[in-house]
Protein backbone atom coordinates (compact mmCIF):
# COMPACT_ATOMS: atom_id res chain seq x y z
CA UNK A 1 0.00 0.00 0.00
CA UNK A 2 3.19 2.48 1.12
CA UNK A 3 3.88 1.68 -3.02
CA UNK A 4 0.42 3.23 -4.07
CA UNK A 5 0.81 6.05 -1.37
CA UNK A 6 3.42 7.21 -1.88
CA UNK A 7 2.63 6.75 -6.27
CA UNK A 8 5.51 5.17 -7.30
CA UNK A 9 6.38 2.75 -9.90
CA UNK A 10 7.01 -0.54 -9.28
CA UNK A 11 6.97 -4.33 -10.78
CA UNK A 12 4.62 -6.70 -9.10
CA UNK A 13 6.03 -9.97 -9.53
CA UNK A 14 3.70 -12.97 -8.41
CA UNK A 15 5.60 -16.26 -7.29
CA UNK A 16 3.45 -19.42 -8.66
CA UNK A 17 3.64 -22.08 -5.30
CA UNK A 18 4.96 -24.67 -8.06
CA UNK A 19 8.17 -22.30 -8.05
CA UNK A 20 8.74 -21.79 -4.69
CA UNK A 21 10.70 -24.41 -3.39
CA UNK A 22 13.38 -23.17 -6.00
CA UNK A 23 13.09 -19.35 -5.00
CA UNK A 24 12.99 -19.73 -1.21
CA UNK A 25 16.96 -20.30 -0.82
CA UNK A 26 17.94 -17.27 -2.96
CA UNK A 27 15.64 -15.13 -0.89
CA UNK A 28 17.14 -12.97 2.26
CA UNK A 29 15.12 -15.02 5.18
CA UNK A 30 13.09 -17.66 3.20
CA UNK A 31 9.87 -15.70 3.25
CA UNK A 32 8.17 -13.27 0.87
CA UNK A 33 7.48 -10.18 0.39
CA UNK A 34 10.99 -9.31 -0.79
CA UNK A 35 11.26 -5.77 -2.20
CA UNK A 36 14.49 -5.62 -4.90
CA UNK A 37 15.83 -1.77 -4.97
CA UNK A 38 18.79 -0.58 -6.53
CA UNK A 39 21.51 1.36 -4.68
CA UNK A 40 22.96 4.27 -5.28
CA UNK A 41 26.03 2.22 -6.10
CA UNK A 42 23.64 0.41 -8.79
CA UNK A 43 23.59 -3.05 -7.10
CA UNK A 44 20.24 -4.57 -6.02
CA UNK A 45 19.61 -4.79 -2.67
CA UNK A 46 16.73 -7.63 -1.31
CA UNK A 47 14.46 -6.10 0.96
CA UNK A 48 12.16 -8.40 3.34
CA UNK A 49 9.67 -8.45 6.12
CA UNK A 50 6.50 -6.73 5.22
CA UNK A 51 6.33 -3.74 7.87
CA UNK A 52 10.16 -3.22 7.99
CA UNK A 53 9.81 -2.43 4.15
CA UNK A 54 6.87 -0.02 4.06
CA UNK A 55 8.41 1.11 7.14
CA UNK A 56 11.73 2.07 5.29
CA UNK A 57 9.84 3.54 2.17
CA UNK A 58 7.04 5.49 4.16
CA UNK A 59 10.25 6.93 5.73
CA UNK A 60 11.98 7.38 2.61
CA UNK A 61 9.70 9.23 0.68
CA UNK A 62 8.23 11.44 3.60
CA UNK A 63 5.01 9.63 5.04
CA UNK A 64 6.23 9.12 8.91
CA UNK A 65 4.72 12.44 9.99
CA UNK A 66 6.20 15.95 10.09
CA UNK A 67 6.43 16.56 13.74
CA UNK A 68 7.10 13.42 16.47
CA UNK A 69 3.14 13.62 17.31
CA UNK A 70 2.22 12.27 13.88
CA UNK A 71 5.38 9.61 13.87
CA UNK A 72 3.99 8.51 16.76
CA UNK A 73 0.20 8.03 15.20
CA UNK A 74 1.79 6.19 12.20
CA UNK A 75 4.40 4.11 14.60
CA UNK A 76 1.11 3.10 16.88
CA UNK A 77 -1.16 2.48 13.78
CA UNK A 78 1.61 -0.08 12.22
CA UNK A 79 2.41 -1.64 15.68
CA UNK A 80 -1.63 -2.28 16.06
CA UNK A 81 -1.47 -4.06 12.48
CA UNK A 82 1.46 -6.04 13.26
CA UNK A 83 0.37 -7.38 16.53
CA UNK A 84 -3.00 -8.56 15.80
CA UNK A 85 -4.19 -11.57 13.57
CA UNK A 86 -5.44 -10.34 10.10
CA UNK A 87 -8.98 -11.27 11.02
CA UNK A 88 -9.89 -8.95 13.84
CA UNK A 89 -12.83 -6.31 12.74
CA UNK A 90 -12.18 -2.99 11.51
CA UNK A 91 -13.67 -2.01 15.50
CA UNK A 92 -10.51 -2.25 16.81
CA UNK A 93 -8.66 -0.14 14.63
CA UNK A 94 -10.50 2.97 15.01
CA UNK A 95 -6.86 4.68 15.07
CA UNK A 96 -6.00 2.79 11.75
CA UNK A 97 -9.16 3.49 10.26
CA UNK A 98 -9.40 7.46 10.25
CA UNK A 99 -5.77 7.32 9.08
CA UNK A 100 -7.07 4.99 6.14
CA UNK A 101 -9.64 7.24 4.83
CA UNK A 102 -7.13 10.52 5.05
CA UNK A 103 -4.66 8.21 2.32
CA UNK A 104 -7.57 7.54 0.46
CA UNK A 105 -9.10 10.62 -0.08
CA UNK A 106 -5.34 12.14 -0.96
CA UNK A 107 -4.27 9.45 -3.82
CA UNK A 108 -6.66 8.79 -6.10
CA UNK A 109 -4.56 5.43 -7.42
CA UNK A 110 -4.14 4.10 -3.79
CA UNK A 111 -7.90 4.25 -3.56
CA UNK A 112 -8.57 2.58 -7.26
CA UNK A 113 -6.19 -0.26 -6.27
CA UNK A 114 -7.84 -0.62 -3.02
CA UNK A 115 -11.83 -1.06 -4.58
CA UNK A 116 -10.11 -3.43 -7.01
CA UNK A 117 -8.91 -5.65 -4.40
CA UNK A 118 -11.38 -8.65 -2.36
CA UNK A 119 -13.23 -7.16 0.70
CA UNK A 120 -11.16 -7.95 3.65
CA UNK A 121 -11.18 -7.80 7.66
CA UNK A 122 -8.85 -5.42 7.42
Amino acid sequence: MVLYAAELEFEDHRIEMSDWPAIKPNTPSGQLPILDVITDSGETRQMDESFAIARWLARKHQMMGSNDDEYYEIERAFSQVEVTAPGLSKDKFPIFERHRETVLKKHAKLAAYMESRPTTDL
